[in-house]
């Protein structure tokens, strides 16, 4: 996974642990700034857990061609609307959460620009961070997670995206 994403190696090392060695947390926070690549290593793991192909995707079975279209039925994008990720919002994922995976094993949420939930949002995706369904996956993106709930960064595995150094970018840049 992430094999061309410039730096950030041990982060990459450890998402590719988690998947290979199955054990994915139930929730994970990629903290960074703007414009490191949070939504595309968000992407490769969804569509890495919802392979059905192994832990990591093959781009040749039913679920990564669904995915590939934006029509995978088991992985939603929750994103800020009016710079705001509202209570309903929230509630209508923790409806659908609680439903089975339709095609894969697994559900995954993603949740880009999770500090923009504002307090109601915030409280009321902390219920379902606290008993989440066994087989959903949270992947939750942030500037930084400073930004959150604490109580809600508690219950995340927090992974840092720092930028790539001059010499990885020209390296990866060189190789496209």
């Amino acid at each position: 996974m992430l094999e061309n994403f410039a730096g950030n190696k041990n982060l990459i090392s450890i998402l590719n642990g988690m998947l290979k060695g199955g054990h994915l947390p139930h929730a994970i926070l990629i903290e960074g700034a703007d414009g490191l690549g949070k939504r595309t290593v968000a992407r490769e793991l969804a569509k890495s857990i919802l392979c059905m192909n192994g832990t990591e995707f093959c781009n040749e079975c039913r679920s990564c061609k669904l995915f590939d279209a934006g029509s995978n039925p088991d992985c939603s994008v929750i994103s800020p609307q009016k710079n705001i990720i509202s209570v309903d919002e929230i509630r209508s994922l923790r409806r659908r959460a609680y439903d089975r995976p339709d095609r894969c094993e697994r559900k995954v949420y993603i949740i880009e620009d999770a500090e923009k939930m504002n307090v109601s949002a915030a409280n009321a995706f902390l219920k379902i961070l606290e008993e989440p369904p066994q087989y959903v996956v949270f992947i939750l993106l942030a500037t930084s997670a400073s930004m959150l709930l604490e109580t809600i960064i508690s219950r995340c595995t927090v992974l840092t995206l720092n930028a790539p150094t001059f010499t990885e970018a020209k390296a990866v840049l060189k190789n496209m």
